[in-house]
């Protein structure tokens, strides 16, 4: 509970723009997590840790602490947190305009969630590699980005995310004006 405290106290002090505080209180919760030896609590402190790394521009730094965050997880058989830790991880490639890494990222999450019967996380996935495979603007991608779009939409209106749902079928009916579909 303690980690989970200094997280939350973490993330309040980064929206407020109080980096350093955030980076020492991320410092400290990785501190008492591996004091008490509690691997899961230090891998979400990993995550943490990327998400502030990446927030201030270090990728490379983030990208390390969240693959640390990664192998953790994976030790402990927590899929959960492993998609989580993917698709940050997805995210970064992303930025970083590594669009093979990204999909390859978001693709493993996509297997995670799917494994875990979470049902969100995996239209997220699968909304993002559509995302993805639509910026490649190859017909074969695009299709992909298609068929993508139309596995998530679903899913979507199955947990009632409405915005999901609207913003999926906007990306569908972009795709299919553009390729004379109706």
């Amino acid at each position: 509970m303690q980690v989970e405290a200094l997280l939350d106290e973490a993330t309040a002090q980064f929206f407020i723009h109080r980096t350093d505080e955030a980076r020492a209180l991320v410092t400290q919760a990785g501190d008492v997590a591996r004091a008490v030896g509690n691997r899961r609590d230090e891998a979400m402190v990993l995550n943490s840790s990327a998400l502030l790394s990446d927030s201030l521009g270090d990728e490379q730094k983030a990208l390390d602490e969240a693959a640390r965050g990664r192998s953790i997880s994976q030790s402990l058989g927590d899929k959960a947190l492993e998609a989580q830790v993917l698709v940050l991880q997805a995210v970064i490639y992303g930025k970083l305009k590594d669009t093979p890494n990204a999909i390859a990222s978001y693709e493993q999450s996509l297997s995670l969630f799917r494994a875990s019967n979470n049902r969100e996380g995996e239209a997220q996935a699968l909304f993002y590699l559509a995302q993805l495979n639509r910026t490649l603007n190859q017909p074969e991608t695009v299709q992909k980005a298609i068929d993508y779009y139309a596995q998530a939409l679903p899913l979507f209106q199955a947990s009632n995310n409405r915005k999901g749902e609207a913003m999926t079928l906007l990306n569908l009916a972009q795709l299919n004006s553009a390729l004379n579909k109706p």
